[in-house]
């Protein structure tokens, strides 16, 4: 196969038909793995009832935009029925799809310990999955780009919930608060003081209220059950 003499080109098309002959008994003879190509996850199989409802979902969405965009003999009672259908049918589509993603949620649980070769391929294939990373942070006039939007999360957190002084001296809400928390001091001063409560009874009170409620300080009942007595 071997020329005397040689050259360039001819090595080129040596190399080239070795490599395509090679490259095709191998495909014949062996399993073929594309690694360029993208793997595509298998779809969900969706239920047939949310994907019907899904559809005439969809339908009516078509329905309403389309009388919206009618100018000419819109009726308003029409308009508001089909707006009433649409949102009974997308409280029903949101009701199936909540329950089918129930269900899906304990199939995926209940074998997290029985079959550990399938836990160990879905931790694998969420960490395949592309997760866009945030590249801007404005938080007032202060702007974090690009690697500095991390630092800038813990930076500018306690920024979030100061509020201009400009802005807070206009509001009438503002105003209120103020004009009703200086009454409560002047009130203060010439009634009675307040009784002095126990660790116990102020527990009582703070075990009586919502945990959740917040305060103008953002601390609720539950930050201090945790925090415990004093000391």
């Amino acid at each position: 196969m071997w020329l005397n003499t040689p050259t360039k080109s001819t090595l080129s098309l040596l190399s080239a038909a070795t490599n395509h002959v090679l490259t095709y008994c191998a495909k014949l003879s062996n399993k073929t793995v594309s690694i360029d190509s993208s793997r595509r996850s298998k779809p969900l199989r969706v239920p047939r009832a949310v994907r019907l409802s899904s559809v005439k979902l969809l339908k009516v969405y078509r329905k309403v935009k389309q009388l919206k965009l009618s100018t000419i003999g819109l009726n308003n009672v029409e308009l508001q029925k089909i707006q009433q259908e649409y949102s009974q049918q997308r409280t029903k589509h949101r009701k199936l799809l909540r329950s089918f993603r129930a269900e899906e949620a304990v199939k995926r649980d209940s074998v997290l310990m029985s079959n550990p070769s399938a836990t160990f391929a879905r931790i694998k294939k969420a960490k395949r999955q592309n997760i866009e990373k945030l590249h801007q942070l404005k938080v007032g006039p202060s702007v974090c780009i690009g690697e500095k939007v991390p630092d800038g999360f813990y930076a500018l957190i306690s920024d979030l919930k100061k509020r201009p002084k400009s802005t807070m001296k206009s509001s009438s809400d503002i105003q209120d608060f103020t004009y009703d928390y200086l009454n409560i001091l002047n009130l203060s001063k010439t009634s009675k003081q307040v009784k002095p409560i126990t660790e116990t009874e102020s527990l009582d009170i703070l075990l009586s209220m919502k945990s959740g409620v917040n305060d103008l300080y953002s601390v609720t009942p539950q930050h201090y059950l945790h925090a415990g007595p004093v000391g």
